[in-house]
């Protein structure tokens, strides 16, 4: 979950500094967003084939006795 927000955050810093600062410094984040897609696309796919359950996540814990 986390990931997908840095990945959000970057791509709207990228977008920003493109347009307002400059090209070059907006492009030289293209490598950093592209990384973090496919961190993203890694943990949504190791979630999805693990069936994680977001839901409810301090219930998990110490209810074993």
């Amino acid at each position: 979950m986390v990931v997908a927000a840095l990945l959000g955050i970057n791509l709207y810093l990228a977008y920003l500094w493109g347009t307002v600062l400059d090209k070059t410094a907006g492009l030289l984040l293209v490598p950093y967003v592209s990384w973090l897609g496919f961190a993203t696309y890694l943990s949504a796919g190791t979630g999805y084939l693990n069936n994680w359950d977001l839901r409810n996540p301090e219930n998990k814990a110490g209810k074993k006795a």
